[in-house]
């Protein structure tokens, strides 16, 4: 795993998603919800003076790299790392058996629901220029597999399509259509 540690920001490189016993981390992040993001491979970017820690994957990495290279605002303006992701919430309450007595409201859990977060982290331009000289450095590696991530992600939508359209086939009835029906005008 490659590092870079100021004092109170850094960015990291995950290779693969870790356990909580398996790497280091300031308590502020196990205290958090970025725990998940700082233990998850992909391109690891904290501050802990903003307690917020964003995990790119290098598909993202790619990308932000990309953006850096067409322009320089970065150097005067600084830098905008982003992640977004679903946080769901749900309990774990028992089910009830359903007597033939009860209700059905009595008989239902409360759904899952998913909470869409957005977390920004706004780096300074000297924090943008280490940013930058990191990704460079590391330009191969996120380039190998975020070109590999992106693959992944296209075949993944063929194959969904392939699916719906190959279920869609099998149980959409056709509809029988006469030759000229009644009430319809050809004339144009």
């Amino acid at each position: 795993m490659d590092e870079l540690n100021e004092l109170s920001w850094g960015i990291r490189l995950n290779p693969k998603s870790y356990g909580y016993s398996d790497l280091d981390a300031p308590a502020w992040v196990l205290d958090s919800d970025c725990k998940f993001s700082w233990f998850s491979d992909g391109l690891v970017i904290w501050d802990e003076k903003q307690k917020i820690v964003v995990n790119l994957s290098m598909w993202g990495a790619m990308a932000v790299l990309d953006q850096m290279l067409k322009s320089s605002l970065w150097k005067t303006q600084g830098q905008e790392v982003a992640q977004k992701y679903g946080k769901f919430n749900f309990s774990l309450s028992r089910k009830r058996r359903k007597k033939a007595n009860m209700p059905d409201e009595a008989n239902l859990q409360d759904e899952p629901k998913v909470e869409n977060v957005l977390v920004q982290l706004h780096l300074d331009p000297k924090q943008a220029e280490s940013l930058f000289g990191f990704l460079k450095s590391h330009e191969k590696q996120i380039r190998s597999d975020g070109n590999s991530q992106k693959w992944q992600f296209e075949n993944g939508i063929k194959e969904l399509a392939r699916l719906l359209v190959d279920y869609q086939r099998r149980t959409v009835q056709p509809i029988p259509v006469k030759e000229k029906p009644d009430n319809y005008d050809f004339s144009i």
